[in-house]
């Protein structure tokens, strides 16, 4: 009888689709015996059938029925002892030069991530998702930075925010700011034309300014740790008015790290994704930073690094203290740098963020369902749920046990199609 139910309710959500909606599906797939990370609560559902029609999750429904035959047009997944979980947004990223693009987002792929926003955006990256050669992820293009090189009146403030929207960049990054009156008139532009700003805390604008101002990101925690001079009642003054006014903090603590030289090159070699570097590269990156440090010295070094131990210290405080008032954390890895592996890297920084104190529930909402809501998409993806696009990750191990279990993962759901590990493999160059 369940059976006959279920091939029902196949039927019905079929008619919903025209024959040319159909056929435009890559596949429609049949998840048996799943365990779903829903995100939404912080639970595992065992042993579920999950539906996924074209790019959306059609039913979710407990798996009961030992014996289940095919359906047109349907693709069965055995998903015994995996976990389905949403994909992983890296919300602080920076695109390569075009023609690396291909191996940056397959990359990201591999590491299970699926959405992207972009931190530094170029006319150039306006093509990407019309590239049919290119994989095709979630993107959220930030128009070119704003810099303290530019005075902006309101003409200049109006102009900027316009011209992007038309465009179809979706947010403005700022990176410095000239003063304060060029601040407040962007401020304007953008509540005007309701286009979002982000960016780093700006030295030359208080942060309570800022944090009233409508920017709704702020990058590399910048602006908390540089007020402790004022006390920690101030700070924890600047943390309620981040909650407030909802305003979202991406920490990029693995650029840091690797900035500040805080690992050897013997730990370096245990990052995730360098399997997919060419050895000649591993030697370069080597060559580079045993440079770097020879140039630095051992003293300086180790100034360094016992610097930024106390700043990591202060900086993991402001992260708990965050979370503890229900402001919200976006992940970020802003790869770039030697040994940070694009999608990979952002794994790293969920360690960090694990190190800090944050469970791992707390972890992997920041790396998905407040990305959704961050980018006013938590009606699409970020969870598993019934309606939502199918923009999952099916992992070989539970992350909620262990983060690094994230490594694990066995194929990614994006755009109507189910990619395995060995295929998206297969198209690196």
């Amino acid at each position: 009888m369940r059976f006959t139910i279920l091939l029902l309710t196949i039927c019905i959500l079929q008619q919903g689709f025209s024959q040319a909606e159909l056929s435009d599906m890559s596949k429609n797939y049949i998840l048996r015996n799943v365990n779903i990370i829903p995100i939404n609560k912080d639970t595992i559902l065992k042993n579920q059938m999950v539906i996924i029609t074209g790019n959306k999750i059609t039913l979710i429904t407990d798996d009961n029925d030992k014996a289940f035959q095919p359906v047109d047009r349907y693709s069965f997944i055995d998903c015994k002892d995996k976990f389905l979980m949403p994909g992983l947004a890296d919300m602080h990223a920076h695109f390569p030069e075009y023609n690396e693009l291909k191996n940056y987002l397959t990359l990201n792929l591999l590491a299970g991530v699926t959405s992207i926003r972009s931190m530094r955006g170029d006319e150039t990256h306006l093509n990407i998702k019309k590239d049919k050669n290119l994989p095709q992820l979630n993107l959220y293009l930030s128009s070119p930075p704003i810099t303290k090189t530019l005075t902006i009146d309101k003409k200049t403030a109006d102009s900027i925010v316009t011209v992007s929207k038309e465009n179809g960049f979706v947010f403005l990054k700022v990176l410095s700011i000239k003063d304060s009156l060029s601040f407040t008139n962007l401020a304007a532009a953008c509540k005007t034309h309701s286009f979002p700003f982000c960016g780093h805390g700006l030295s030359n604008i208080s942060m309570p300014l800022l944090l009233k101002s409508g920017y709704n990101s702020i990058e590399h925690l910048t602006g908390y740790a540089e007020n402790l001079n004022k006390g920690d009642t101030y700070v924890d003054k600047l943390i309620k008015l981040t909650t407030k006014h909802k305003v979202y903090n991406c920490a990029t603590e693995d650029y840091f790290e690797l900035g500040y030289n805080m690992q050897s090159i013997t730990d370096l070699k245990k990052r995730n994704g360098l399997k997919y570097i060419a050895d000649n590269t591993i030697v370069k990156w080597d060559k580079e930073i045993t440079e770097d440090q020879t140039k630095i010295g051992d003293t300086k070094l180790k100034e360094q690094r016992e610097a930024y131990i106390k700043m990591r210290g202060i900086k993991n405080k402001i992260l708990v203290s965050l979370v503890k008032n229900n402001a919200q954390l976006l992940i970020g890895a802003d790869a770039g740098s030697n040994y940070s592996i694009p999608g990979f890297a952002l794994l790293e920084e969920m360690k960090h963020h694990s190190n800090a104190g944050l469970t791992n529930y707390q972890v992997l909402c920041a790396a998905t369902i407040n990305a959704a809501k961050y980018m006013n998409q938590s009606k699409k993806w970020g969870t598993v749920e019934i309606n939502k696009e199918a923009n999952l990750i099916l992992l070989n191990a539970n992350p909620l046990i262990d983060l690094n279990n994230l490594n694990s993962v066995e194929g990614v759901f994006i755009n109507s199609e189910y990619k395995t590990v060995k295929e998206l493999e297969s198209g690196l160059k």
